[in-house]
């Protein structure tokens, strides 16, 4: 299964600390999205987005994002018109942090995935509050393997159920929960090691989750997940 790319320049107009970009790279890609109806429609309908985006490189090491320095972020997604829709979209869009400065689309096959990593921190609500070290390990690994499969669903048009658990191994990577900034509100997350099994289903939800992300709030900016196969 093959995903789409889009490497967004970006011109940063006023400097921005780490815990504040997703929701301005939010806030950004929403904008864009009402210039489209297929794009508005997705984005005002209460269901799996089926997109993700990344923070800003290149990283600063002092957590603050340079005023006038250029940097990059990536959304992927699973389908072509929604890809190409977004590039359309996003040229020229201007906020008050951003300059979209230019939109490239590639088209990626992932080979073999022994192990996934967030880079952007992974939400899940577990009875209203977030999961965080010490809660039971298998709601984790319950709630990112349901997710995969309801969006694989979708993917593919399938109606039956699907049950499958796509985890080998998987180990929390902070020390402390993750706090980021939205709306007024600290959504907490964490980074999570993810060790895949190498049967041919375990692949296919491990490629939904490069191209779509893991556990909740993916369209937001959340679980954008990269990979190694070695």
């Amino acid at each position: 299964m093959c995903y789409y790319e889009l490497k967004i320049t970006l011109n940063l107009k006023k400097d921005l600390y780490y815990d504040n970009v997703t929701e301005k790279l939010s806030f950004m890609m929403n904008k864009s999205m009402l210039c489209n109806e297929y794009l508005k429609n997705i984005h005002e309908v209460n269901m799996y987005k089926l997109y993700v985006f990344e923070g800003l490189s290149p990283f600063e090491k002092d957590k603050v994002y340079k005023c006038g320095r250029y940097y990059m972020t990536r959304l992927r997604c699973v389908d072509q018109f929604m890809a190409e829709s977004f590039r359309e979209c996003l040229k020229g869009t201007k906020t008050n942090e951003f300059d979209v400065l230019a939109v490239d689309i590639d088209i990626i096959e992932a080979g073999f995935i022994k192990k996934l990593f967030n880079v952007t921190p992974a939400i899940l609500t577990v009875d209203n509050g977030p999961w965080i070290e010490g809660m039971d390990i298998d709601i984790l690994k319950n709630c990112i393997n349901n997710n995969l499969l309801k969006k694989l669903k979708l993917i593919e048009g399938i109606d039956e159920e699907l049950n499958h658990d796509m985890i080998k191994s998987i180990k929390l990577k902070n020390r402390s929960p993750i706090g980021c900034k939205y709306k007024g509100i600290k959504l907490i997350g964490n980074k999570f090691d993810i060790e895949v099994k190498e049967d041919g289903k375990s692949q296919l939800m491990a490629r939904i989750a490069l191209s779509t992300g893991i556990l909740e709030k993916n369209s937001l900016g959340y679980g954008y997940c990269l990979y190694k196969n070695d």
